[in-house]
């Protein structure tokens, strides 16, 4: 009865964005792990995002993309390991934000390797594997200027986004974990 009351009165938190990830059910050994992130909007409201593919898994610039596996039936997730970056990075600009009407969805490719470079501390080998996408927005705006960018330019490239920015839903969403069966 408590619980009818508190989602009548709009006091439970639901959920403004949903990330499903979508893709192959089979891969072999070194193909590369081409699906689609489809981020949904949960909410009546319009909302702005800048959706990620696996582009920002190295956490250089917000908001970050974090994919992780499993071989099925572990508990422990290992993330996947980054290309190795030179450590700038270009500052977002307001053309790459996005804009979702209430209950609409916009997808983004989402890629990575399936190489011993990229999955080996998940122990490389064929197998059936679960795969799970977080996407996280709840870094401060100046974790998402990019750079590193000197004064006055940083200040600047704030400006321009914080606007978007202050749209952006922020929170750390997760996929449900989706199996592929690498061969």
């Amino acid at each position: 009865m408590i619980i009818l009351a508190a989602l009548s009165l709009g006091l439970v938190n639901k959920p403004v964005l949903k990330i499903e990830l979508t893709g192959p059910k089979q891969i072999k050994l070194g193909e590369d792990f081409q699906a689609s992130l489809v981020y949904q909007n949960s909410s009546g409201s319009r909302i702005v995002l800048l959706p990620s593919g696996a582009s920002n898994s190295s956490m250089m610039r917000a908001p970050s993309t974090l994919i992780e596996l499993r071989r099925k039936g572990e508990k422990k997730w290992t993330k996947l390991s980054a290309p190795p970056q030179c450590g700038n990075t270009n500052p977002i600009t307001p053309e790459e934000f996005v804009t979702v009407d209430g209950y609409q969805a916009v997808s983004k490719q989402a890629r990575f390797s399936w190489t011993a470079d990229v999955v080996g501390k998940a122990r490389f080998k064929a197998g059936t594997y679960e795969v799970q996408v977080s996407y996280d927005t709840s870094a401060p705006i100046n974790n998402w200027i990019g750079g590193p960018l000197p004064e006055p330019a940083h200040s600047e490239a704030k400006a321009k986004i914080q606007s978007f920015f202050d749209q952006v839903p922020k929170g750390r969403f997760v996929t449900s974990p989706y199996t592929v069966q690498v061969r």
